[in-house]
């Protein structure tokens, strides 16, 4: 792909969504190193969304040519590793699906709290179904073996969140290698959102500073003992440090060796059941498209048990769920 347009194309996605995600296409495009991996997930799979459904009076079929991905943030100090059991420790902390309508040539985003409480699969010795169980959504990855098994768990999870909607591609990426990017690009600047002087006796809420290192993934994770402990902002602040990361890349881009050690890098934090062509292929595609923002499911977050818990409102999840997958019904 030429320079300058493969350039353009990474300006167009990044500017409508995540850090995360621009991380996720630069990887499988500057070069092919990494192959498709199979999965051996044989949980059962949600089905089709529904032919029609029925929504405020009103009558919607699912769009048409409409193709989804999901990217996690794994909540895990340590490279990605197949784990010899169907349980590990790594759970999804960050979760973006992003939404392709090729029809109408956009591309939109939606946001799910880590706190969601969900519907998942547990999965036996062999990554068979064997049973379900509601628990905060991100908590789906550590069933499985800790890469494509439970990568697909998390899909399979999000699916049923969203009616059976079909998330056909994923990626996760441990949130571990926040440090290693933030150093890459020599610091990421922000504006405190809230009061972490806990950090640095300096980082007083409204104050600009420079996250590096170790500094900055507590910032992207950290919640416990601030003014405002939920996940929504949380969520707010990830958002803000990833867009900043993002266009640290974009200027770095261009320096000799960048790619090359950017790529390198990052191949050990990740996880994907997409090949570099594949996804080469679909960037491509989409990076001319239309931006839709990025969406975010409305609720009430709680905490029970000495764990937060965010529950959707029913109505204001349908109502998004027929926004992003649905078209009324002739």
């Amino acid at each position: 792909m030429h320079k300058g347009s493969r350039k353009k194309s990474f300006l167009q996605i990044a500017a409508l969504l995540l850090a995360i995600v621009f991380i996720v296409s630069i990887v499988f495009v500057v070069g092919d190193f990494l192959e498709k991996k199979s999965g051996l997930y044989s949980g059962e799979e949600e089905d089709a969304t529904e032919t029609i459904l029925e929504f405020n009076d009103r009558e919607y079929i699912p769009k048409d040519d409409v193709e989804t991905f999901l990217v996690m943030g794994l909540d895990a100090r340590e490279e990605i590793a197949q784990e010899e059991s169907y349980n590990n420790n790594r759970s999804a902390d960050f979760l973006l699906l992003l939404i392709m309508d090729h029809q109408k040539r956009s591309i939109s985003a939606l946001e799910i709290n880590r706190d969601t409480i969900a519907e998942m699969n547990v999965l036996g010795v062999a990554g068979e179904k064997i049973g379900t169980v509601e628990k905060q959504i991100a908590l789906a990855h550590t069933y499985g073996n800790g890469k494509e098994v439970s990568c697909r768990n998390v899909a399979n999870a999000v699916s049923k969140l969203l009616g059976g909607i079909s998330v056909e591609h994923y990626a996760s990426v441990t949130m571990d290698a926040v440090p290693m990017l933030t150093d890459l690009v020599g610091g990421v600047e922000v504006t405190l959102r809230e009061d972490f002087t806990y950090l640095d006796p300096s980082y007083e809420k409204g104050k600009t500073v420079l996250l590096k290192g170790e500094t900055a993934l507590e910032y992207v994770r950290g919640r416990y003992g601030l003014e405002n402990p939920t996940n929504e902002a949380r969520m707010k602040r990830q958002q803000e440090f990833l867009s900043a990361l993002a266009e640290k890349m974009m200027l770095s881009i261009d320096k000799e060796g960048f790619s090359a050690d950017f790529a390198l890098k990052i191949s050990k934090y990740m996880v994907s059941d997409c090949s570099a062509n594949q996804l080469e292929l679909l960037m491509n595609k989409v990076s001319a498209y239309e931006s839709l923002g990025i969406k975010e499911i409305k609720g009430e977050s709680a905490v029970a048990e000495g764990y937060m818990e965010f529950h959707p409102d029913e109505e204001a999840l349908k109502q998004e769920i027929v926004d992003l997958f649905y078209q009324v019904k002739e």
